[in-house]
């Protein structure tokens, strides 16, 4: 098998077909399997998906275990020599995946790629950018939320990056033997930021790859769309953030980041505080 296509569902009815095909032209000519892992959409997700031929497998969750825990069920029953992880509001404009893969192949050192994403309105969609830091974090926090984490250039030419957007990114099978699979503490978002970070302290490198296109539905778009749900992703990306600074940083960046997140009149922050400089 030489690619694996993980997309983890959670109430995508309004796209998921649309994902689907794009794969299945994509990927001809390309000895592969599609897995699909549904973290118990409440929606009619599961039934379009089972419309599609039975090359087409579906694992179901039974409740929403979040996106890094649904990629990782994936990939213990996937067996491709590559492994794209998509979102299933990504929707792929190029023809064919193989010159990404064959890229990957002759390049052993890189172990992670992503491709130039699009908005639906073919405007360019941010989809690398460096590691965060304290200092980021401040720098940064000036610009407009959908601008903090990426690059805002160099989207035109290949070439490496720091890290590259869970939305779409190829992954070298080998590099889940010697990095591990993605951290479950990541319920949502930070999860791909922190897997090209442990890839890189083992040697590998990330790289964009703007030859292969996609579209992308603006997440920033859809979060004003349901404040509902919105409220919910904000939890999340806080949670993950805090969390990315505590396992990958300083003590003194983890905390100040925790307190800009949280507050310094968060019980949880001072219980933070005592612990990494008291150890109580």
């Amino acid at each position: 098998m030489k690619l694996s296509v993980i997309i983890v569902t959670y109430n995508s009815e309004p796209f998921i077909s649309r994902c689907i095909a794009s794969v299945d032209q994509a990927v001809q000519g390309i000895p592969h399997e599609i897995i699909i892992v549904d973290n118990n959409s409440l929606d009619k997700t599961r039934k379009i998906i089972e419309h599609f031929p039975n090359s087409h497998r579906l694992l179901k969750n039974r409740r929403n275990l979040g996106f890094s825990r649904g990629i990782n069920r994936a990939l213990q029953e996937s067996s491709g020599e590559f492994v794209l992880v998509m979102n299933p509001d990504v929707f792929i404009c190029s023809q064919s995946l193989q010159p990404m893969v064959e890229f990957m192949a002759h390049h052993p050192r890189i172990g992670i790629m992503g491709c130039k994403l699009l908005n639906l309105d073919n405007s360019l969609q941010f989809s690398k950018g460096p590691f965060a830091t304290l200092s980021s974090i401040l720098y940064r926090g000036i610009f407009p939320r959908s601008m903090r984490k990426y690059d805002l250039w160099g989207y035109e030419q290949s070439g490496p990056c720091d890290w590259v957007t869970g939305a779409f990114m190829l992954i070298h099978r080998d590099l889940f033997e010697k990095v591990g699979y993605f951290d479950e503490n990541y319920f949502l978002y930070y999860e791909d930021m922190d897997f090209c970070l442990q890839a890189k302290r083992l040697g590998w490198e990330s790289y964009y790859f703007p030859e292969i296109t996609a579209y992308h539905v603006n997440p920033h778009a859809r979060r004003r769309i349901n404040p509902l749900n919105s409220q919910e992703i904000e939890r999340a990306i806080r949670n993950s953030r805090i969390y990315f600074f505590k396992k990958n940083r300083g003590a003194i960046s983890y905390l100040i980041v925790r307190l800009l997140t949280q507050g310094f009149g968060n019980a949880s922050f001072k219980n933070g505080y005592r612990k990494v400089f008291f150890h109580s």
